[in-house]
């Protein structure tokens, strides 16, 4: 059954909402509320790009009912595909490869032949090669008595920063980080210039 008209709102930043990336309160309070289970890691355990891929962080925030799994598909017909599953409650954080192209998160499957269709939202991913592209966190609030669900798209860029930084340590030295959601980032920009300036570049 499908549930296209179920409640949502989608929220971007704006250069002038640039400081809420260093909002000490919130950000501790969302370390606070969801768990990242990932130890550090080098990026030789990573699977290496394949010509015209990309890296794709995946942050998924659960509250209320878990789904069965959350699918990000190409927008061209026949294109390539990715189901997010084993979600549990709280922050689910990965990092994959897909090759470039553009994306959208299109439906979220919570019980068996029933699912919240995506499609009309704005719900987008830019996957360009050779880069770790980030296109927002993806808040997914399901009430599975009344089969309806909230969905929040969100930047928080300097979250999947010190993520990456910990479980990552040499990422940034290999492939910049840009925001490949509808609207710029100049956060992540400014983080890019410093990384480029630390290098002597």
């Amino acid at each position: 059954m499908r549930y296209p008209n179920s409640i949502h709102s989608c929220q971007r930043f704006s250069p002038k909402q640039l400081v809420s990336h260093f909002s000490i309160l919130s950000f501790s309070l969302f370390l606070f509320a969801v768990s990242f289970g990932l130890g550090a890691q080098s990026t030789s355990s990573l699977q290496p790009l394949a010509k015209n891929e990309g890296y794709v962080v995946i942050p998924i925030i659960i509250e209320g009912y878990v789904p069965f799994d959350v699918k990000l598909e190409e927008t061209k017909a026949f294109g390539e595909s990715h189901k997010v599953r084993d979600l549990e409650s709280g922050l689910n954080f990965s990092l994959i490869k897909l090759p470039a192209g553009e994306y959208q998160w299109s439906r979220i499957n919570f019980r068996s032949n029933h699912y919240f269709n995506l499609e009309e939202h704005d719900f987008e991913l830019h996957v360009k090669p050779d880069v770790i592209n980030y296109g927002g966190h993806f808040a997914i609030d399901i009430n599975y008595r009344f089969a309806t669900a909230r969905y929040n798209y969100v930047n928080r860029s300097s979250s999947v920063i010190e993520k990456l930084n910990e479980h990552y340590p040499e990422i940034f030295e290999q492939y910049p980080l840009i925001f490949s959601g509808i609207s710029p980032d100049p956060f992540i920009a400014f983080y890019n210039k410093l990384m480029r300036q630390e290098d002597g570049q």
